[in-house]
């Protein structure tokens, strides 16, 4: 993976910016591989802890993908503020870099909605699979331990007791954390 620098921007015009969760990430990520496999001047931001939980320590173009997405979200992730994402939306803009984001609607599909946001901001059809529910990027060996260790029934749940700092649980290594919970590519 990349560490943010101007020296990748040569190459990079236009960066997405993804201001959310890794839930939205993963449900995001079959559209963006589209992307990033059609269009090699396009970059993706995603928030520090997400970057540095190894997520894309196997995602086929890590080398585009970059940390420092301002989060949306207040602490307690009861309000939404969009005003520094916003500010750096416009300071990529201003340098010449077309920078933008999605806001999802809690009531729609998030694939859908970063499949068809992604497809109209970028003026291109990116082809969309029902079935398709998520994408994570295992090694293979991490995918054979969890088809060996999990039955053919996986039910997720997602638990957040209120003495629990779920920060501290979720944002370590997530691939030692996916070996446990997830086949590689929730398809129903």
């Amino acid at each position: 993976m990349s560490e943010f620098n101007s020296k990748k921007f040569k190459t990079l015009r236009r960066f997405y910016l993804h201001p959310h969760g890794l839930g939205d990430l993963i449900l995001s990520m079959s559209s963006l591989e589209y992307v990033m496999g059609k269009d090699f001047s396009f970059g993706l931001i995603v928030k520090n802890a997400i970057y540095d939980s190894g997520f894309f320590k196997n995602y086929p173009y890590k080398e585009r993908v970059f940390s420092g997405c301002p989060c949306i979200w207040g602490r307690f992730q009861v309000v939404k503020n969009f005003k520094n994402i916003d500010k750096a939306v416009t300071s990529f803009k201003r340098s010449g870099i077309d920078a933008f984001y999605l806001k999802f609607n809690k009531n729609i599909d998030r694939r859908l909605q970063a499949n068809r946001g992604l497809s109209q901001y970028l003026g291109i059809d990116i082809p969309f699979d029902d079935r398709i529910h998520g994408k994570i990027y295992l090694e293979d060996k991490d995918i054979n331990w969890v088809q060996n260790n999990i039955s053919s029934r996986i039910f997720f749940q997602t638990l957040r007791p209120k003495n629990i700092n779920i920060n501290k649980i979720f944002y370590g290594n997530i691939v030692d954390a996916l070996n446990a919970f997830l086949f590689c590519s929730f398809k129903s």
